[in-house]
C-alpha cells in the first residue's frame, strides 16, 4: 500500500510540548493568584503563589505578589521576606510597576515587620507560626552535635542566620512529643543529610522516645526529618509546603511549620525507615499542576496518534484510487498507436489534421503520467484522471477526422474502390487466451495493425496503398 508516513516527524512536536508543560503549570498558578488576590480571596492567593514559587522558585514576579498577599494576611515578616527575595532575584527591580516603587514597598514592609510582636503559643494551637526576630549567625553553642541536642535540642553551625532561642521554644512547646532541629551552615544534599539523621537516631534514641520523636535537619539545600515513626506521604507534603520559606533563607519559620505540622499530623502508623529528604530549590508542584501535567501528556499522545490515523487513511485513499487511473492510462496508451498507425496510412492532408489531435493527447499523456508517478493525495489523482480523459477526447476528434469524406474519398482514389470500413475504430478482441496452432489456417488470420492472431471472422477487410502497391 502506498504510504508517505514518517513517525520520527512527530518526535519534536512531542519534546516540545513536555518542554513546555512547567511554564504552563507555573504561569496559570501566579495568574490565579493574581486574580484571587484581586477579588479579596487573599488565604486563596497566598496559596496559588506558594505552589508556583515551588515551581520556580527564581522568578522575581511571584516574591513580589507574595509580598502584596502576605501583607494583606498581616503576615509581616513574610511578606518583608518576599520583598528582599524579589529584589535579590532582580536587582534591577523590573517586576515593579514603577520607578522607586521597590523601594517604597521594602521600607513599609521593613516597618511593620519592625512594629510586629512576637506571640506566644501553646500545644493548644499547635499550627500557630512566629517569625522570630532573634536571628543571629552565632550558631546554637559551644559542645559537639550530640551534646547541644541532649542539652538543648537545637544545633546550628555558624554563619547561618536560625533564631536558635526560638527553635528551643519550639522544641519544648512540642513537648511531650519530642523534637530536636539540626542546622547545618553547608549546602548538603538530601542523601547526607539522611545519613546524618540516621547517625544521630543512633546516639540519641534513648532521648527520642525510643525513636519515636523527630530529628529535624537542614542545610542550604535541603531538608529531612528522621525517625522511626514517620509518614513518608505526610512528611513529603510537608516538607514541600516549607520550601518556599526556607529557598527563601527563612529557616527558623519553615523549621518551626515544619516541627508543627508534624505533631499535628502525627501518624499512628509506624514504618521502618528513617525519612524522606526533600531538597529546597527544586519542591514539587502540587493541586491543579499534577493535573495538568497528565492531561497534557494525553493531549500531545492522541495528537500524535491522529496525525498517523489521517496520513494512513489519505495513503489509502489515494492507493485505491490510483489503480484504476493507471489501467486508464494504460488504454489511452494503446489508443495512441492505434491512432499512430492510422494516421501513418492516411492521405497527407488529413493525416496532417489528425496529427494535431495525437500531439495534444500525447501532451496530456505526458502530464497525467508526471503527476501520477509523485501523487499523494486525492486531489492529484483526479487531475490526472481529467488528464487522461482530454487526452481521449483528442484521440476520438483524430479519428473522425481521419474517418471524415476527405479520408474516403482518398483511399477510394488510391484503391479504386470503397473506403475501408470502421477504419476509425480499433478492432475489440476477446481476452480468452486461444491455442491458435489448433485453429485451421483457413478460420485465422493476423491484424494489419496490432498483429495479433484472431479468427478471420473478426477481422474487417481494408484495401492500403503500401509503397504504390494496394495490398488487402
Amino acid at each position: 500500500m502506498f504510504m508517505n508516513f514518517s513517525p520520527a516527524r512527530y518526535i519534536p512536536i512531542l519534546c516540545l510540548s513536555l518542554s513546555l508543560i512547567p511554564g504552563i503549570v507555573n504561569a496559570d498558578d501566579l495568574s490565579d493568584g493574581k486574580a484571587l488576590y484581586k477579588a479579596g480571596k487573599f488565604s486563596e492567593s497566598a496559596t496559588k503563589l506558594e505552589a508556583a514559587a515551588k515551581t520556580n522558585p527564581k522568578e522575581a514576579q511571584i516574591w513580589w505578589q507574595l509580598n502584596f498577599t502576605y501583607h494583606k494576611l498581616k503576615k509581616d515578616q513574610d511578606a518583608l521576606a518576599a520583598v528582599k527575595k524579589a529584589g535579590e532575584l532582580d536587582p534591577k527591580h523590573d517586576f515593579a510597576s514603577e520607578a522607586g516603587k521597590y523601594e517604597q514597598i521594602l521600607k513599609d514592609r521593613e516597618k511593620s515587620a519592625a512594629g510586629t510582636s512576637m506571640p506566644t503559643t501553646t500545644n493548644n494551637s499547635p499550627n500557630q507560626v512566629n517569625s522570630g526576630q532573634g536571628e543571629t549567625t552565632g550558631g546554637s553553642g559551644s559542645g559537639n552535635l550530640t551534646e547541644q541536642l541532649v542539652n538543648g535540642d537545637v544545633y546550628v553551625e555558624r554563619g547561618i542566620r536560625v533564631d536558635v532561642e526560638r527553635l528551643r521554644t519550639v522544641s519544648k512547646e512540642m513537648r511531650p512529643t519530642v523534637v530536636k532541629f539540626v542546622v547545618f551552615n553547608r549546602r548538603l544534599t538530601s542523601r547526607q543529610l539522611a545519613v546524618e539523621g540516621d547517625r544521630v537516631l543512633k546516639f540519641l534514641k534513648s532521648y527520642l522516645n525510643g525513636g519515636d520523636g523527630y530529628v529535624v535537619l537542614a542545610s542550604r539545600s535541603a531538608v529531612t526529618v528522621a525517625s522511626q515513626g514517620l509518614n513518608k506521604n505526610t512528611l513529603k507534603d510537608l516538607t514541600e509546603q516549607v520550601a518556599p520559606q526556607m529557598s527563601a533563607g527563612q529557616y527558623t519559620l519553615g523549621l518551626e511549620r515544619l516541627a508543627k505540622g508534624l505533631v499535628t499530623t502525627r501518624s499512628s502508623t509506624r514504618t521502618s525507615t528513617t525519612g524522606f529528604a526533600t531538597d529546597i530549590p527544586h519542591p514539587r508542584s502540587t493541586g491543579i499542576g499534577r493535573l495538568i501535567v497528565p492531561i497534557i501528556i494525553v493531549l500531545v499522545v492522541l495528537i500524535i496518534i491522529w496525525a498517523i490515523w489521517n496520513s494512513t487513511a489519505k495513503a489509502a485513499a489515494v492507493a485505491a484510487q490510483k489503480g484504476p487511473v493507471e489501467r486508464q492510462k494504460g488504454d489511452v496508451l494503446s489508443q495512441l498507436n492505434f491512432l499512430d498507425d492510422q494516421i501513418r496510412i492516411a492521405e497527407p492532408g488529413v493525416a496532417a489534421r489528425a496529427r494535431e489531435g495525437r500531439v495534444a493527447a500525447g501532451t496530456h499523456v505526458d502530464q497525467a503520467s508526471r503527476i501520477l508517478s509523485h501523487a499523494k493525495s486525492v486531489a492529484e489523482i483526479n487531475q490526472a484522471a481529467s488528464l487522461l480523459g482530454q487526452a481521449e477526447r483528442e484521440i476520438a476528434r483524430a479519428r473522425a477526422i481521419l474517418a471524415g469524406p476527405a479520408s474516403s474519398t482518398s483511399s477510394a482514389s488510391n484503391t479504386g474502390g470503397p473506403a475501408p470500413t470502421g477504419a476509425g475504430v480499433p478492432p475489440k478482441y476477446s481476452n480468452a487466451q486461444t491455442d491458435w496452432a489448433t485453429v485451421d489456417t483457413n478460420e485465422r488470420g493476423v491484424c494489419f495493425f496490432c498483429s495479433k492472431p484472431t479468427y478471420l471472422n473478426e477481422l474487417t477487410p481494408v484495401t492500403v496503398n503500401l509503397n504504390g502497391q494496394q495490398q488487402k
